[in-house]
């Protein structure tokens, strides 16, 4: 499945559609922990939240970044939405 954004997404929407599209394989090895992503890319996985926000404002600083918890349930949302905008 890939999921993507099509014509001008914003830079949340293509961070949240880069975390969607790394979820399948960082719920393998990380769930539970807090990934950051920032331009779109998976910039690192971090034990708490404080940590990935303090990564994330260190590297990108107000410039907006995403910081998601790993957790099977936004797979299972993805997925239900993808199958929705198919019908």
């Amino acid at each position: 499945m890939t999921i993507g954004i099509t014509g001008q997404a914003s830079a949340f929407e293509n961070d949240v559609a880069a975390y969607l599209q790394e979820l399948p394989r960082l719920l393998g090895t990380s769930e539970g922990k807090f990934a950051l992503i920032g331009h779109a890319h998976l910039e690192g996985i971090h034990d708490s939240q404080e940590q990935a926000m303090r990564e994330g404002y260190t590297r990108f600083g107000l410039g907006g970044f995403l910081v998601q918890q790993i957790a099977q349930s936004d797979l299972d949302m993805a997925v239900h939405w993808h199958q929705s905008c198919q019908s």
